[in-house]
């Protein structure tokens, strides 16, 4: 990114000494996994960026799970002829998300004319480093702050150069600290940490993350879910139990976290019917898509999604019928069902359930009766 090449630079506008505060600014979400910290690893990480320290540091709880990671910023800052080392922490959840930043007793942010941070303006930027889609993401900071031939004007003021667009993604007089924090809570270092949560990914820390109700970590969570070999039942249903959630996205990677050994499992088929018959209609098809990558369709599921057929909209219908296709299902009683189709309102549907009989080599003679009518329909 460009940005980093001003890294050294615009640390600099960050910190401003003028005298001594002796308590300790931190500002702190909560993780996703819960716990004190009991231990704290060292683990040496190329960032691959220009700042200071190559080093994240894995906090873990008492139970051994591994819970947060911090980085260290530290720099060299010379303002007003005043030069001295400062140092800065950021916080990433294990699953990534930003958590927060903490300064050591003394430091603190300054903006323009070197005024400090006060502690609403501290709560802002926290605030906006918890932004992912932060529109920061979208320009340079030349692009934000244009140069100035005024040599005494503030380079960290929001002024008429800056773009509106950001107004609200910057702290008023400080756009080149919150450029550059949310730039190092989103960049390289938060890649190198999802690295160390896919390390010690495992299914007591799963379990753990989709107990949290941050919908941003418990994605995660499934979205990692098929990396594990084996699930044991309480993980099974705790995700069965996210499907039909609000958050129909979480739903969703829910219902595509389930591996195909689980899926080809007939009592996993006959419990995901389950959550299927109380789901909404959105979701009900979600299902059935996830249904479609398994290699063997049970008979008791087959025998309850036939038997449904009749109250299924059309669309629904459609992937049911689909599925069936796929499966090359052709008993009697199935059959039957399907041929309840054919005098269906919905003529499209209609014409499936006839194409779907036609390829059979129908013996049933309720059904062929059925078939007849509906061509001479």
């Amino acid at each position: 990114m460009k940005f980093l090449l001003f890294t050294g630079i615009l640390l600099a506008n960050l910190f401003f000494f003028s005298g001594k505060e002796e308590h300790e600014i931190r500002y702190m979400n909560n993780p996703s996994v819960e716990g004190d910290v009991a231990k704290v690893v060292p683990v040496y990480t190329d960032f691959q960026d220009t700042i200071v320290g190559d080093t994240l540091y894995l906090e873990f709880t008492s139970k051994g799970l591994p819970r947060s990671a911090r980085r260290k910023i530290s720099t060299g800052v010379c303002i007003d002829g005043q030069c001295r080392k400062l140092q800065m922490s950021v916080y990433w959840d294990i699953t990534g998300r930003y958590l927060g930043f903490e300064l050591p007793p003394g430091e603190f942010l300054s903006k323009t004319e070197h005024e400090p941070f006060n502690d609403k303006e501290y709560k802002q930027l926290h605030t906006l480093l918890a932004d992912p889609y932060s529109p920061l993401a979208n320009y340079t900071l030349e692009e934000l702050v244009p140069p100035t031939k005024q040599e005494n004007k503030a380079v960290d003021a929001v002024s008429s150069a800056t773009v509106k667009e950001v107004l609200n993604s910057v702290v008023e007089g400080a756009v080149y600290t919150s450029y550059t924090l949310w730039h190092i809570v989103y960049g390289n270092s938060q890649k190198e940490v999802k690295k160390l949560g896919l390390h010690y990914f495992s299914e007591e820390l799963a379990m753990h993350i989709l107990e949290n109700q941050d919908s941003d970590s418990r994605i995660w969570a499934l979205n990692n879910l098929q990396t594990l070999n084996e699930w044991s039942d309480s993980l099974q249903q705790k995700v069965l139990g996210l499907i039909g959630n609000q958050n129909f996205y979480l739903s969703e990677r829910a219902i595509n976290s389930f591996n195909s050994e689980l899926l080809n499992s007939a009592d996993f088929q006959r419990q995901i019917y389950s959550v299927f018959e109380r789901s909404e209609y959105s979701v009900k098809r979600l299902i059935i898509t996830k249904l479609s990558k398994a290699t063997v369709l049970s008979d008791e599921l087959k025998d309850r999604l036939a038997a449904g057929l009749p109250g299924y909209n059309g669309p629904l219908a459609q992937n049911v019928l689909d599925l069936f296709i796929q499966y090359r299902v052709d008993d009697v009683p199935t059959c039957l069902q399907i041929s309840e189709l054919l005098a269906d309102k919905n003529k499209f549907l209609a014409r499936k359930a006839f194409n779907y009989l036609d390829q059979l080599s129908i013996e049933d003679g309720k059904i062929k009766k059925r078939m007849k009518a509906y061509k001479q329909d």
